[in-house]
């Protein structure tokens, strides 16, 4: 069975920040404000280490910081007192994917999708997800769905270029990285994922060039240099853990996206 190796794209969503919480109305007096639960959350998550998923560690001052699993709970509390709100959801999704608990993270973000159709970043996950469990049928039905709706999204474009791919639909793959090109999506990425789509079609010497152009632009990327030394003659098979590209980093700032917030 093929399997995509193309990287993910979370990364990403660290550019979109709570800028529109500012103009919201105030909750109802006595009731938390939702978006600045979030955001204390998130913070906390990002401050504990990742370790902690099941027990505090120690600070070094005697006390012990809040495990992962802790804020987690009270993450999925806060979803209890706002079952409606989009970037409780969202959290708790990528909270959860970033615990390898991608049932419960599909689980949020199934409920986020029906409370807001359109949302990229969520249908990237979710299909990440897919693919990362072999459903790429289901993936390229969701992101061709996003698409219509956001053609103007470069994110959306390399997921679905990774769905083409590991249904072994080439041409469109191409086609897509081509769009996600033009939209501004990450050069490097994007160089590195033409290179699986060469190798892929027997071109050694295009796939090398594509290889080395990712890691021209991101020399510690490690994926790009396994390849080239598959190429040299000490192959990586593409259907192991090796092949995959690295998972994704923690958000290093609120995963709130804007259209969360309109």
């Amino acid at each position: 069975m093929r399997v995509s190796i193309f990287r993910g794209q979370i990364a990403a969503f660290a550019a979109v920040l709570l800028t529109a919480c500012a103009t919201k109305a105030p909750p109802p007096q006595g009731q938390a404000d939702p978006d600045r639960a979030v955001a204390g959350l998130h913070a906390a998550w990002m401050s504990a280490p990742a370790e902690t998923l099941y027990a505090g560690a120690p600070t070094g001052r005697g006390t012990q910081t809040r495990s992962r699993a802790f804020i987690r709970r009270q993450a999925q509390n806060l979803s209890f007192r706002h079952p409606r709100h989009v970037p409780t959801r969202w959290l708790l999704a990528v909270m959860a994917y970033e615990a390898k608990d991608p049932i419960d993270a599909t689980r949020h973000l199934d409920t986020l999708l029906r409370l807001q159709p359109v949302h990229p970043e969520a249908v990237m996950l979710r299909t990440r997800i897919d693919l990362e469990e072999g459903n790429a049928s289901h993936a390229t039905r969701l992101l061709t769905s996003q698409v219509r709706v956001r053609p103007d999204h470069a994110g959306l474009r390399e997921s679905l270029a990774s769905a083409y791919f590991m249904s072994g639909d080439h041409k469109r793959a191409l086609q897509a990285l081509d769009s996600a090109e033009t939209l501004g999506g990450a050069a490097d990425r994007i160089a590195y994922n033409r290179g699986l789509i060469a190798e892929d079609q027997g071109n050694v010497e295009q796939a090398r060039t594509f290889y080395e152009q990712a890691l021209a632009l991101s020399p510690n990327w490690r994926q790009p240099r396994a390849r080239l030394d598959g190429l040299a003659g000490s192959p990586v098979q593409m259907n192991t853990p090796e092949a995959f590209a690295p998972p994704p980093p923690p958000l290093p700032q609120p995963p709130i996206p804007a259209t969360a917030l309109r």
